[in-house]
């Protein structure tokens, strides 16, 4: 592998190769983040989101470990390429960003079942599925890192509202206090932290 090292034209190619994997890559990745869904999507377009970056991400991850790539790697290590340093990083945001995207898809899982029946269900049948929703959202907040921030188990809990409202208005007592208890919004983390600070 040393000896390629010496080939200048052979180096530059394999430059340009890298330079066009990197584009490549970045391409994917900014697009599947560009289409992040707002909060009117519905808690079965996330699940379907996640299980779409999961496979793209899995497969770019798979492509990045063919023996092919880590000789193209081993040759421009061994030339000191400048261009190599982006790509490393990329790769290992990729592996990240696999894992992660693997991680909501197995726990944002447990809430196809019960808001698949949701959809569909009739006014009186509401009131025995919203629990069960709220407890996995829950489990979610507590197990899933990547939604254990306010932000995001806020905005997953939005998702699951609108098909719920006149429910949860009807038993606002029970269900309000209870969506309030466990996740409160970033506005009263940080008037709550004013204050004491003050």
């Amino acid at each position: 592998m040393r000896r390629y090292t010496k080939e200048k034209d052979l180096v530059q190619r394999l430059e340009s190769t890298l330079i066009h994997w990197t584009r490549q890559i970045k391409e994917v990745v900014n697009s599947q983040e560009s289409g992040e869904l707002g909060e009117d999507a519905g808690p079965l377009m996330e699940i379907a989101y996640w299980r779409g970056r999961s496979v793209d991400l899995s497969s770019i991850r798979l492509q990045l470990i063919d023996p092919g790539v880590a000789t193209i790697v081993g040759v421009l290590e061994q030339a000191k390429s400048t261009y190599l340093a982006p790509f490393e990083m990329l790769h290992h945001m990729i592996q990240e960003e696999a894992l992660a995207a693997d991680d909501n898809v197995k726990f944002l899982s447990s809430l196809e079942e019960p808001c698949t029946k949701l959809v569909t269900a009739k006014p009186k049948d509401i009131a025995a599925i919203i629990p069960g929703i709220l407890h996995r959202v829950r489990m979610i907040w507590n197990t899933c890192d990547n939604y254990k921030t306010n932000d995001r188990i806020t905005g997953l809990l939005r998702k699951v509202r609108p098909r719920n409202v006149i429910y949860l208005f009807a038993h606002r007592d029970r269900y309000i206090v209870y969506l309030c208890a466990f996740a409160p919004s970033s506005s009263s983390s940080s008037s709550s932290s004013s204050s004491s600070s003050s």
